[in-house]
C-alpha cells in the first residue's frame, strides 16, 4: 500500500483556497472537497496536492494531518494552522485569517480545487458522505489509510500508471529518507 509524502505547506494553502470559497466551510465539505480535489489531480498530473494520507472514517474519507491540524485548532494548541485560521472549541467550521499564497499552490491545483468546490462545495453533509463511500473507501480497514492504488483504480487509472506512480513516489520516499513502502 502506498501512501503519499505530506507537504505541510501546500496542504495549509490548499485548505484555505477551500475555507475562503465555501459559504460555511465546515471540516466535512473542506475534507471531501480536498479528497476529490488529490483525487482528480492524481490521475491527472501524477501527484496529489496536499500529500496528505487519508483515513476510511465512519463519514468518509479524511486527510490524517489536516484533521489533526483542525483538533488542534479547536483546542487552542496551535499546530499546523496556528497562524492561518481558526475554529472554536464547540464548532466544526474553520475561519480562515487570510487567503491562500499563490506562490505555493500551483495552477493545477488550482484547477482541480476549484473543480472540486464547483462540483461538491453546494453539496449537503449526506450527499458528501455517500459519494465519498465509494471503491476505495470501500477497500480499506476502518480508521486505516486508504491506499492510493485504490483511489487511483476509483478514478479508473489502469495498472500501469498506478504501477508507474506508487513506484515513482516510493523512490522519492527512498530519497528523502521516507523509506519505500
Amino acid at each position: 500500500m502506498t501512501t503519499p509524502i505530506f507537504d505541510p505547506e501546500r496542504a495549509v494553502e490548499a485548505t484555505l483556497f477551500v475555507a475562503n470559497r465555501l459559504e460555511t466551510p465546515d471540516f466535512h465539505k473542506i475534507f471531501k472537497i480536498l479528497y476529490f480535489a488529490d483525487r482528480d489531480h492524481l490521475v491527472t498530473y501524477g501527484r496529489v496536492i496536499t500529500g496528505d494520507t487519508y483515513i476510511k472514517m465512519k463519514k468518509g474519507p479524511v486527510p490524517t494531518h489536516i484533521y489533526d491540524g483542525f483538533k488542534a485548532l479547536r483546542s487552542k494548541t496551535g499546530g499546523l494552522f496556528h497562524s492561518a485560521a481558526e475554529a472554536e472549541k464547540d464548532t466544526y467550521i474553520l475561519k480562515p485569517l487570510r487567503d491562500y499564497l499563490p506562490r505555493i499552490v500551483s495552477q493545477s491545483d488550482v484547477e482541480k480545487l476549484s473543480a472540486s468546490i464547483g462540483r461538491y462545495g453546494a453539496m449537503q453533509f449526506d450527499q458528501l458522505t455517500s459519494i465519498s463511500h465509494a471503491q476505495a473507501w470501500n477497500a480499506a480497514k476502518r480508521n486505516r489509510a486508504i491506499a492510493l492504488e485504490d483511489i487511483m483504480r476509483e478514478a479508473g487509472s489502469d495498472e500501469g500508471f498506478i504501477e508507474y506512480i506508487t513506484e515513482d513516489i516510493n523512490a522519492s520516499k527512498a530519497i528523502c529518507g521516507y523509506g519505500a513502502e
